[in-house]
Order: structure tokens, then sequence, then C-alpha cells
């Protein structure tokens, strides 16, 4: 797995947005997955799901509808994040 991730969302209209790509998990990556999921766009419904991806493509995270769907609340805990 490499050390770059890319940040996508899709709005309610399901249009897919790419925020950050090929991108290291640092503060910038982090403020826009909070913004993403936590902030106004959010709240109001216009920010619908977050995706985080590796290069290789896998799915590291995803947030929908104002729920985190993966990783489960059971994995996080398994790996002490929770």
């Amino acid at each position: 797995m490499s050390n770059l991730y890319n940040l996508f969302w899709w709005d309610k209209d399901g249009n897919q947005h790419n925020e950050l790509e090929r991108h290291p998990l640092d503060d910038t990556f982090k403020s826009a997955m909070a913004r993403l999921t936590r902030g106004p766009a959010a709240m109001m419904g216009a920010v619908q799901k977050v995706m985080v991806t590796d290069m290789d493509d896998f799915t590291n995270y995803l947030w929908e509808d104002g729920r985190l769907i993966f990783p489960t609340e059971e994995q996080m805990k398994s790996r002490g994040k929770g």
C-alpha cells in the first residue's frame, strides 16, 4: 500500500468530485475530510458520500449520508482506534 491517497466526494445530484489526488495523509488531507464529513455542506446534505482510496484503488474510508460505512466501528475498535 502506498502512502498517497485520493479523496473523492459526491454531491446530492450524484456528481463525483476529486478533492485531493495522490496526497499524503497530512493536516491538509485531514482538514478536507473533516470539512466534507462534518462541515456545513455535510450538515445541509450537500455532501452525500466521501471516499478515500489508496494508490492501488482500495477503499480505505467510506462515509455516506452522515455515517461511517467503512471501516466499521468494530474494525476501528479491533485496531485500537475507536
